[in-house]
C-alpha cells in the first residue's frame, strides 16, 4: 500500500532545476530619476546583511547599518498541538536591549500609538515581549509586513516563530524598523520558508524649514515639529506591492505622498540588489562545496577500490 506523507510539501513531477543564469533586475526609469535627484545627505548609509549566523535556528540574519545592528531568527516550522489550522502562523517576538531603548527618543510617540485588536491578536509572542509597548509595535508592523509573502498554505497545522533582537539603534525607529523587516525576510529565506518574494523596507524623514522641504533616506534623526517619519515595506521582485506602511508625524499632501512612496521604493529596490547578490553568492558558495563533497566521495571511493583490488592480488 502506498503512503503519502500529508505533512510533506511535494514539488510538482515537472520540475525544472533553479538556475540564476537569466536573472535580469528590473530597470524602473522612474526610479532612475529619482536616484540622481539624491543629495549626498539623502544617500542611505552602507549596509552589511549575512545570513546563517546562529547555528541552532532555522534561519537567521544579522543587519548592521551605521547604528542600528540587530539579529534576526527563525524556527519552524513548528506542529502546533491541539489545534488545527489550514495555513500556518506567524509569531513575532521583538527584544529590545536596554542600551538601545535609551537611543531611540522617539518612545514615547511608539507608545501613545494605538494597535488594533486584530493586529494583536495575529501576533503571539512571550511573556517579556508584552512588557513593553514598543517592542509590540515593532512585532505588529512585522508580522503584517512579513505575512503576505509566505506561502502559509503550504504549512497547515504549523507556526513559524521569529526572534528579533535588536542590539543596538540609532535614534530614528523607522529606521530600526525598516532594517528589521529587511533582517526577518532574510532570515525566512535562510530557514527554506517558501515565500513569494522577499520583503524589503524604507525608511525616510519629511523635514520642512522655513522654506524648503527635504527628504531623507534613513534617517538618523529625532522628528521635529512638523516633520513625517515614515517606513514602507514593499515585494519589490513582484509588482512593488506595499505589505506595511507607518506614516507618523504632521498631514502630508498628495505630492509629499508620492515623494516618500518613490524615495522608500528606491531604498527598497536597493536593498533587494544586496539581497540578490548575497543570495547568488552563498548559493555558489554551496554549490562549490557540494561539488568538493562529491569529488572527495568519489576519490575515497575509487581509491578504496584499488586497495581491495590490491589486496586480492596478494591474495592470489
Amino acid at each position: 500500500m502506498n503512503i503519502t506523507d500529508r505533512r510533506r510539501v511535494l514539488g510538482p513531477s515537472d520540475a525544472q532545476p533553479f538556475s540564476l543564469s537569466n536573472v535580469v533586475l528590473a530597470d524602473d526609469q522612474n526610479m532612475a530619476d529619482v536616484a540622481e535627484s539624491l543629495s549626498d545627505d539623502q544617500i542611505p548609509t552602507k549596509i552589511y546583511l549575512k545570513s546563517g549566523v546562529v547555528n541552532n535556528a532555522s534561519g537567521s540574519a544579522y543587519y548592521e547599518s551605521g547604528a542600528i545592528k540587530l539579529i534576526a531568527t527563525v524556527y519552524g516550522p513548528r506542529p502546533i498541538r491541539g489545534l488545527f489550522t489550514t495555513s500556518a502562523k506567524l509569531s513575532v517576538e521583538t527584544r529590545i536591549l536596554p542600551i538601545s531603548v535609551l537611543s531611540l527618543s522617539t518612545f514615547s510617540n511608539l507608545a501613545s500609538t494605538s494597535i488594533s485588536t486584530q493586529t494583536l491578536s495575529n501576533i503571539v509572542a512571550s511573556k517579556s515581549s508584552q512588557s513593553s509597548v514598543l517592542e509590540k509595535n515593532i512585532s505588529s508592523f512585522i508580522n503584517e509586513a512579513i505575512l503576505p509573502s509566505i506561502f502559509v498554505d503550504n504549512y497547515p497545522k504549523s507556526s513559524i516563530d521569529v526572534s528579533l533582537t535588536i542590539i543596538s539603534s540609532g535614534k530614528n525607529s523607522k529606521s530600526v524598523i525598516a532594517a528589521a523587516t529587511t533582517a526577518t525576510s532574510m532570515a525566512l529565506v535562510d530557514a527554506g520558508i517558501e515565500l513569494k518574494d522577499v520583503v524589503t523596507a524604507g525608511s525616510v524623514l519629511l523635514s520642512r524649514g522655513n522654506d524648503n522641504t527635504t527628504f531623507t533616506m534613513d534617517p538618523n534623526v529625532i522628528p521635529q515639529g512638523d516633520d513625517v517619519d515614515a517606513v514602507i515595506a514593499y515585494t519589490s521582485m513582484i509588482d512593488d506591492s506595499i505589505t506595511g506602511l507607518w506614516v507618523e508625524g504632521n498631514k502630508v499632501d498628495e505630492d509629499e505622498m508620492k515623494q516618500l512612496m518613490d524615495k522608500t521604493r528606491l531604498m527598497s529596490r536597493n536593498l533587494r540588489n544586496i539581497v540578490n547578490e548575497m543570495l547568488i553568492s552563498e548559493f555558489q558558495q554551496k554549490e562549490t562545496i557540494a561539488r568538493n563533497l562529491q569529488v572527495s566521495g568519489s576519490g575515497g571511493e575509487k581509491e578504496k577500490k584499488n586497495n581491495e583490488d590490491e589486496d586480492d592480488q596478494m591474495t592470489e
